[in-house]
């Protein structure tokens, strides 16, 4: 039963790809140069004033060409690169990853200028930002560190866990260490 199928498909494909050749084959290339050459004007003469039309025509949408060229240059920016405004500080610049919580205030992530305050026999870090405005005055632990002396204030942050990181700020010979909320 299966070979019956099969061969009477085999039949009917076969059939329905030879009518298609039999359409192909009544339109010719000889035809369709008869059509071109019966409804164009092929061997037209052509006057002298149609020829200078047609040569200014093209001259016009060159210079139009051109003229967008332009303009599309002028308009387009200069692909210099941003300048970037360093400020000249000998203050770490501290990166905070997280939003976090001092003082039930608010500490937005972003970029600090960081540095340390003694008062009253504390030692405090303090955040500025912009135009050296004050961001937050945060109270530090201080370390010391015994045989070493740090040329540079430096800084770095650490995540202690998911609700809690540290920021350690280095000079001298100590290091001041607090404790903040994310």
């Amino acid at each position: 039963m299966k070979k019956l199928l099969s061969i009477i498909f085999t039949i009917i494909f076969s059939f329905m790809i030879y009518s298609s050749v039999l359409a192909d084959e009544t339109d010719d290339w000889g035809t369709l140069m008869k059509d071109y050459q019966n409804n164009s004007d092929f061997g037209k003469i052509i006057t002298n004033p149609e020829f200078q039309k047609a040569i200014e025509t093209r001259k016009n949408l060159n210079k139009k060409s051109k003229k967008k060229d332009k303009k599309n240059k002028k308009n387009a920016p200069e692909k210099e690169p941003p300048m970037l405004d360093i400020p000249s500080s000998s203050d770490p610049l501290l990166t905070l990853p997280f939003d976090v919580y001092y003082e039930n205030k608010q500490i937005k992530q972003g970029f600090y200028l960081v540095n340390s305050k003694y008062q009253g026999e504390k030692y405090f870090l303090e955040l500025k930002q912009g135009n050296n405005s004050e961001v937050a005055v945060i109270e530090a632990k201080r370390q010391i560190v015994k045989g070493k002396n740090f040329i540079k204030p430096e800084i770095s942050v650490e995540k202690i866990d998911d609700n809690m990181i540290k920021i350690n700020y280095t000079e001298n010979d100590y290091i001041l260490e607090c404790v903040l909320w994310i």
